[in-house]
């Protein structure tokens, strides 16, 4: 699940069509982000374990460097 969320993640973030995106990891919680593309930047909603806590962050006009090559290695 973590490969495939954060593809879809570095579609979001190279302005492709998506306007949203999630991924999920467990370990050793269950911890989930949801990101929404918005006019100016983005929102970032973080969850933990079925709700417990939840928190959102909002990043305007964010400069983002992406390395994911190994990505790659997945798609073979």
């Amino acid at each position: 699940m973590c490969s495939v969320g954060l593809r879809e993640l570095s579609r979001l973030f190279r302005g492709g069509s998506r306007s949203s995106a999630g991924l999920g990891f467990r370990n050793p919680e269950v911890r989930c982000c949801d990101v929404l593309r918005l006019a100016d930047g983005y929102s970032i909603k973080v969850q933990l374990d079925e709700g417990r806590f939840s928190r959102e962050f909002v990043l305007q006009e964010p400069s983002l460097h992406i390395q994911d090559e190994f990505l790659a290695e997945y798609d073979e």
